[in-house]
């Protein structure tokens, strides 16, 4: 399974393999204005940055489920699936390195994070984005999720 989920990342990064034919997204600012379901907690999406380098989503996750649910990436110090993905693949192909205010490890039964968070790397033009955001573990579960957003975007 994950050299399936693994194709989609590339071409987004890569544009289909062959840089000489991949036309990159222009510099740019989408408005998602989104706000997924997302099992308890009320995640918000407000816009998509694309700078000639990398990218910035400015977000927002409030925990409505009433357990506190720890936010991280399983074997990986300090990661997160927060990120760009294509519709159809839960894991990001350009992952998140910086959030600003940091991003809480855990996000206790009503606590609140609002900010966004910035990737490297360029997108290819055409190509449809939806945000993801996760993985979200509630206390004592051993199976977390991610939330996306439900619309793609495509970029100029």
């Amino acid at each position: 399974m994950r050299r399936i989920l693994a194709l989609p990342a590339l071409l987004i990064v890569a544009g289909c393999g062959s840089q000489a034919a991949t036309v990159w997204a222009r510099p740019q600012t989408v408005r998602i204005g989104e706000r997924p379901g997302c099992r308890g907690l009320a995640v918000a999406v407000s816009s998509l940055r694309i700078t000639g380098d990398g990218w910035t989503v400015s977000a927002s996750v409030e925990n409505r489920s009433g357990r506190a649910v720890d936010v991280l990436r399983p074997h990986v110090h300090g990661g997160t699936y927060f990120g760009l993905a294509p519709p159809g693949v839960v894991h990001p192909g350009l992952l998140a390195r910086r959030f600003t205010p940091p991003l809480p490890r855990r996000l206790e039964a009503g606590a609140r994070w609002s900010g966004s968070f910035t990737g490297l790397g360029r997108v290819a033009s055409g190509v449809p984005l939806r945000v993801v955001l996760g993985r979200f573990t509630p206390a004592g579960a051993v199976v977390g999720f991610v939330c996306t957003t439900d619309h793609s975007v495509r970029l100029h």
